[in-house]
């Protein structure tokens, strides 16, 4: 089951960094994003995380694993 998060629940980072973040991601196809409308509230965004994205998440651990001498 893919895993969504609205960006206020990042921790340690200034929201404006998260959300830019965030964006350059979507644009390259890291993580999808959809703009959700409860009740009169204003729309907000949901980011999940596309397959591209869990590629690349796996990708850059593999090769940090490797760099640190954690590999097989």
């Amino acid at each position: 089951m893919m895993q969504s998060a609205h960006g206020d629940q990042i921790n340690d980072m200034k929201k404006s960094t998260a959300y830019a973040l965030l964006e350059r991601m979507s644009r390259s196809g890291l993580v999808s994003v959809e703009l959700l409308q409860e009740g009169n509230r204003p729309l907000r965004k949901v980011f999940s995380i596309t397959a591209e994205g869990k590629k690349a998440i796996f990708h850059t651990f593999t090769q940090k694993s490797h760099a640190l001498g954690f590999a097989d």
